[in-house]
């Protein structure tokens, strides 16, 4: 589970992204939310993108299914 801390580590970065990157192509951006979510800079999955982003809102319990 991700730790306060973490989030507020995540919220800290993606708000300075926005404030220097105002110039970059939508699919930096992807990749740059992508990257900070997930933790992998890999080619980003929408998937996996959006499933990282629920969990810092809303954390699954270990008895919800996937």
């Amino acid at each position: 589970m991700i730790s306060n801390e973490e989030k507020r580590d995540i919220a800290d970065e993606l708000r300075r992204y926005a404030a220097y990157h105002s110039g970059a192509y939508l699919s930096e951006w992807w990749c740059r939310l992508h990257e900070l979510v997930t933790g992998e800079v890999d080619f980003p999955n929408p998937q996996e993108t959006f499933l990282a982003l629920a969990d810092l809102i809303e954390p699954r319990s270990d008895d919800d299914d996937d």
